[in-house]
């Protein structure tokens, strides 16, 4: 499945155990690396905020209110803009060479 490959990529970059996401567990990294994860499967892959509410057992107010902080977070910081778009270029780079060795 896509969405475990690109749950795994993120928690390989952030040195996070996938579990944790899923859980209530709450810690700086995990929750930037939520709310990461939520933005770019909202906005590259349609994710739903109750499709993704159902997934990481969250209600749709935290995962609206986590992809507003990155959205606003791109728009305001360099910086984080810079992060975000190299991990999500070594994603996709990913996804593309695993999709094509298929």
């Amino acid at each position: 499945m896509e969405l475990d490959k690109i749950v795994g990529f993120f928690c390989r970059k952030r040195n996070i155990v996938p579990e944790v996401l899923y859980s209530r567990f709450k810690s700086l990294a995990t929750n930037s690396t939520r709310y990461q994860l939520w933005y770019y499967l909202h906005y590259t892959h349609g994710y739903s905020a109750n499709k993704l509410s159902l997934i990481f057992n969250r209600n749709r107010n935290t995962i609206f209110r986590g992809i507003r902080m990155v959205k606003h977070h791109i728009e305001i910081y360099k910086g984080y803009k810079a992060e975000y778009e190299a991990i999500i270029k070594e994603l996709e780079d990913e996804l593309d060479c695993s999709s094509s060795n298929r």
